[in-house]
């Protein structure tokens, strides 16, 4: 027998995100290291490529802000999007 589909959604805040798995019983609300539904929309990289996410990355909002962002939500909605096909 094959196993029902699993759906993901995610809720991309301007401020926190949060996001839930539906197994067509349940939705659960995933939730973060410290126990928490929400993340905070926040993503820092540093100089070597690692990856910080959510309260971790906030903390660096002051100390290293030009590695440092928020906000993505506003940022989708103005970012022009540019084409990598050729003619």
């Amino acid at each position: 027998m094959s196993q029902p589909p699993v759906h993901v959604g995610i809720d991309l805040g301007t401020t926190n995100s949060t996001a839930a798995v539906a197994d067509g019983v349940t939705v659960t609300v995933v939730r973060s290291r410290s126990g928490g539904v929400l993340t905070p929309s926040v993503v820092r990289i540093d100089g070597r490529g690692g990856v910080l996410v959510g309260e971790r990355a906030r903390r660096y909002l002051d100390s290293d802000a030009a590695n440092t962002r928020t906000e993505f939500k506003r940022l989708m909605a103005y970012t022009p999007m540019t084409s990598t096909t050729s003619s």
